[in-house]
């Protein structure tokens, strides 16, 4: 509660004697108040109108000293006391010049502690530009000691390379990996090791490793401080790093372009060691110049292993073999092409192989100028491969050769030259095709006397036409006088028919006969209305109508008429036999024609049951026949026939029923 008091004193001169305080009259204040009032009235102001009490009187004093004294707290004085003989403290004496100095102070301790951190900022850059610097020496160096030195000395100078990089990095293991030939695992190229530290496995299978192999085929530098930084799905990866006793590594991929050639990894096996993100930037340098270690080791080693297999390539073939440059320079050649007289392969090595041939085409070799261009076309890129077949005049036989080009796979797209006697097969194909047209020519015998009645029919309309004609022409002489107008009529008719007649037995005579083939332009569609009039009478007798639709425009194909002729015929009689016996309503085989573009092509398409799906495949083999009579030769030889023509023919069943085959051949000009 306040602290209170009875105490009446005239003025606050009462303090001083021990008297703590109380209610106190201020005369002095009372003289100041009243002086207030007489200066008022001598000036003429307006006196209040009320009486006003003194503030002087009953004010509650107090001595500061002894409430300091007594232990009195100021907090529970009346409200509105005062406090006199109050002492003041030091800040309210000298508060601001505290404040000034401490100021000061402070500033100064912040300055001596901007200046410590500076000092030590500024120790640590230095440190780390000396250490950067030793960095960049060390690579400058290492990159000229490893850029410029021959494959002589290169094991030895990458070895120190690995020792100083190591050394300065303080590891316990350094290691230049290369890729195996099965690009499935790497094998250890270079390999510096701390001593008494053990060395790297002689392979690292990749797929031990998959978390590291995908970071290393994306060509990410990959540090590791700890195995266990490594993620949960790196599992694989820490029990392989465990079993070579790795405890922080750093794995720098090395690569050329999209070709991942190796990588260089650094290991410490002893102890984990952090890897500073600033040094793994600095580590990433590296790449260039050990890369180019590996790629040119790799490249060394190719070139090795290119020569020796291309001597072997060179000493395998039978025959005369030379490799030509981009140019058409020879570069390389084997016994049998050095040893060789003819003039196209009669060429040393580092002459021109074009320039040759065209010297030979001035000399008036028969051979030259397609050898050229067949040269030329492989060089610039039109074709891949190519062969040019020559004969070679003997005493007592004819010898046949063939020269084959091929296209190298190389920067320098060269290509190589093989010149091979083939009369051996030359023999063989001739015997091949001799009895292929016997076998034809069989084949259309047989077909012949398949259509004996076809022919009898063709050939009884002129005859019989003929014999009515003569017939006319007797009872036309036996009039007085004789009809001469008619007389010459019934003659032209007799001519007319003889001329069918003949020129049936002339076709027969024809697809008998047995000529070499001869390539001409043929109309597909007249060579289609002769065969269709040929069979008509077969389709006749099985109840089967036949249906030509011929394509016109329609432009000529190149090949032998007799040999067409007989493909048509097989396919027709084929296509007759399988709608006689077929299910339909209506027999029915359509033949027709068609131009593609670069092609053209007939078929025909029979309403027959179709092929089985077993025999579809096997249509066009030797002696597979569907027919219980058929020899299965005639669709072998109609196909032979189309592929010497440069032609296609195929067999598939018709979505609606019964089966179609359909042959291309190539297109000549418009017929």
């Amino acid at each position: 509660m306040p602290i209170t008091s009875t105490l009446r004193c005239p003025g606050p001169e009462v303090f001083g004697g021990g008297a703590v305080g109380g209610s106190v009259v201020d005369y002095e204040e009372m003289g100041r108040e009243a002086g207030a009032l007489t200066l008022r009235l001598v000036r003429g102001e307006p006196m209040p109108p009320d009486p006003t009490r003194s503030q002087a009187s009953g004010v509650p004093t107090f001595d500061w000293r002894q409430l300091r004294r007594w232990h009195l707290d100021e907090a529970r004085l009346p409200a509105g006391s005062r406090v006199l003989y109050r002492q003041p403290t030091l800040w309210a004496q000298y508060g601001w010049q505290v404040a000034i100095a401490g100021a000061v102070l402070a500033a100064q301790t912040v300055l001596i502690a901007g200046l410590l951190l500076e000092r030590r900022r500024r120790r640590r850059a230095q440190a780390d530009q000396a250490e950067r610097l030793r960095f960049e020496m060390l690579l400058a160096e290492v990159s000229t000691l490893i850029g410029s030195q021959t494959r002589v000395g290169l094991d030895e100078e990458v070895q120190n390379a690995l020792r100083r990089i190591a050394t300065f990095l303080d590891v316990d293991r350094a290691t230049l990996w290369e890729v195996s030939p099965s690009t499935r695992s790497i094998v250890p190229a270079h390999i510096w090791t701390r001593s008494g530290t053990e060395g790297p496995p002689s392979v690292l299978l990749l797929d031990a490793f998959p978390f590291l192999r995908r970071l290393w085929e994306a060509g990410e530098v990959y540090s590791l401080s700890s195995l266990d930084d490594l993620p949960a799905e790196a599992a694989d990866d820490r029990r392989g790093l465990e079993q070579i006793g790795v405890q922080s590594l750093i794995v720098i991929p090395l690569a050329r372009g999209r070709q991942m050639l190796g990588a260089l990894m650094f290991v410490t096996v002893r102890d984990p060691r952090a890897w500073p993100k600033d040094l793994v930037r600095r580590l990433q340098l590296l790449a260039e110049p050990f890369a180019g270690v590996l790629a040119r080791q790799q490249a060394a080693t190719a070139l090795e292993t290119s020569e020796a297999f291309t001597r072997a390539v060179l000493a395998a073939p039978p025959g005369e073999t030379a490799i030509i440059d981009g140019d058409g320079r020879i570069v390389q050649v084997n016994d049998a092409w050095a040893a060789a007289t003819h003039p196209l392969t009669a060429v040393p090595a580092g002459a021109s192989y074009v320039e040759t041939c065209r010297s030979l085409i001035e000399a008036g070799d028969p051979d030259a100028p397609a050898m050229l261009a067949l040269v030329g076309s492989v060089l610039d890129g039109q074709q891949r491969e190519g062969s040019l077949e020559h004969p070679s005049r003997q005493v007592y036989e004819d010898r046949w050769f063939e020269i084959r080009v091929r296209r190298l796979q190389q920067p320098a797209a060269g290509a190589a030259i093989t010149r091979l006697e083939i009369t051996a097969r030359k023999r063989a194909e001739a015997r091949a095709k001799r009895h292929l047209d016997e076998i034809a020519h069989m084949d259309r015998v047989a077909a012949m006397g398949e259509l004996a009645s076809s022919f009898a029919h063709e050939l009884n309309q002129p005859l019989a036409a003929i014999l009515s004609n003569a017939q006319a022409a007797e009872r036309f002489l036996a009039f007085a006088p004789p009809d001469l107008a008619e007389l010459r009529a019934c003659l032209h008719d007799i001519i007319e028919d003889d001329r069918r007649a003949g020129e049936v037995i002339h076709r027969v005579r024809r697809l008998l006969r047995k000529e070499p083939a001869e390539l001409q332009p043929v109309d597909l569609n007249d060579l289609a209305r002769y065969v269709v009039a040929l069979i008509r009478n077969d389709a006749l007798l099985r109840n089967v109508t036949l249906e030509l639709r011929p394509a016109v425009p329609l432009p000529a194909a190149l090949g032998d008429p007799i040999q067409l002729q007989q493909v048509m015929l097989n396919l027709l009689a084929n296509g007759i036999t399988a709608a006689a016996n077929g299910p339909a309503q209506v027999r029915k085989v359509a033949m027709w024609t068609a131009a593609h573009d670069g092609h053209v092509e007939f078929g025909i398409h029979d309403s027959g049951k179709g092929i089985a799906a077993d025999q579809l495949s096997r249509l066009f083999e030797p002696f597979f026949t569907t027919k219980s009579e058929g020899l299965g030769m005639g669709l072998t030889i109609s196909r032979s026939i189309v592929e010497a023509h440069g032609g296609d023919i195929s067999a598939e069943n018709h979505p609606h029923g019964g089966a179609t085959f359909r042959v291309w051949l190539p297109a000549g000009r418009a017929a």
